[in-house]
Formats: C-alpha cells, structure tokens, sequence
C-alpha cells in the first residue's frame, strides 16, 4: 500500500512540474518584440543581400509599420501603358507574389500581416484611386510618404547596387546626390500615371506615366509584435 502511494505521489509531481514547464513554454511563446519608431531591423533577403527596414509606426498592437532602407529594384509600377490603379497594376502582383515568396522564409512570412488598405482618389487631380486592397507586402500612399517622414531629407533613399546595375535613375550632385525617386500607390496627374518620391525627397502628387522604368521600388509591410 505505501508502494502505491509513494508511486501515486511521484505520478502527481510530474504532473505538476509537466503543466509547469508548459506554461513557461506559453509565457515565453507570448512574449512580444517592441519595436521603435525610427528604429532599423534586418528581415528577409533580396538578391544575395539581408533586407535592411526602418519602423515608420507602431500600433496600440505592438505591430510595426516598416519601409525598406534602400531601393531594392527597378520595376515599372504597370508593365503596360494603360489606365490602371493599384489593385490592378503588375508590381502589387509581384510584390505579393515573387517578392513575398522569394525574399522571406516560411516563419518571416507568418510574421506579415494582411494589410487592409485604402486607396483614395486623388484630391488634387480627382483622379480615382480604385478598390480598398487587402496586402502583404505594398507601396505607402501619398498622404502616408507626408505623413510618416518628418522632412523631405528623410524621404531621400540610395538603391541597393542591384538596382544601379539595373539602371536606375539617380541625382548627380548636392545633398541628394546617389539617391533615385521610388513609387508610391497612389494615382497621379491621369490615370496612366502613379506618384512618386523624387530623388531628392519631394512628394511627386502628379507622379509618372506607369510605364516607366526608371523609378524604384521600395516595399512596405506590417510586421506583427
């Protein structure tokens, strides 16, 4: 009888110790990193290379907005000379798609929230700016390029040396000189045309036709706490 006891005490202090462990397990599963405004993280890779990000805003979440450092690549924002918006234009497509796909691993990809986006018309030009989109990865609008950056100085962005190669347009001399202008989703001055930054950091509200190859791309994602 005190065998079974003896036992019986053992089995329970396992037991006690098992649900111990597992719910250290959780505390530590639940633990949230808390990002920084203004602050830089390495997530994913592009062409050989560790994708630098810098925080543009965090929510009551902990969920961190981030834009990519540098200029990643040369892609038109719509492969084609056509009216079109963002939720139909090709380089949403292959944001979310090649660029989701190839540049993080299944668990950095878990880490990217699904994205509900507005995208206003356009009040200077009342151009329509389409369908609100659900996205991964996505251009910032126009009124987040003014809104998220204190100066035209902070806009300015360099491209990765894969874009160089690939011929991007970049600023030849002054306090902008090695910076190239990149994308944003909203619509432009018509209805073939997107806004941009330029290279030396000005929002471009009448923007360029969607055709053309010389701006860049630089992503934005929501990444979770």
């Amino acid at each position: 009888m005190r065998v079974w006891k003896r036992l019986l005490s053992v089995v329970l202090l396992l037991s006690v110790v098992s649900m111990f462990c597992s719910c250290s397990s959780s505390k530590k599963k639940k633990e949230k990193y808390k990002y920084n405004i203004g602050e830089e993280i390495t997530l994913g890779s592009y062409m050989g290379q560790g994708v630098e990000w810098i925080v543009l805003d965090v929510n009551d979440e902990g969920d961190a907005l981030i834009i990519s450092k540098y200029i990643l690549d040369m892609i038109p924002y719509d492969q084609d000379a056509r009216n079109v918006t963002w939720e139909k234009c090709t380089l949403r497509t292959w944001l979310n798609n090649d660029f989701f796909n190839s540049a993080f691993s299944e668990e950095e990809q878990s880490r990217i929230l699904l994205s509900k986006l507005k995208n206003p018309d356009s009040v200077e030009f009342g151009i329509p700016g389409g369908n609100d989109t659900e996205d991964r990865i996505f251009l910032l609008s126009l009124d987040e390029a003014n809104s998220l950056f204190a100066s035209s100085k902070d806009r300015r962005c360099k491209p990765t040396d894969y874009a160089l190669d690939k011929g991007i347009m970049t600023s030849a001399k002054g306090s902008s000189a090695g910076c190239a202008p990149w994308w944003l989703r909203s619509p432009g001055r018509d209805a073939h045309s997107a806004a941009a930054v330029r290279d030396f950091g000005y929002v471009l509200s009448s923007g360029y036709n969607v055709y053309y190859e010389g701006y860049g791309v630089r992503p934005a994602l929501w990444i979770s706490a």
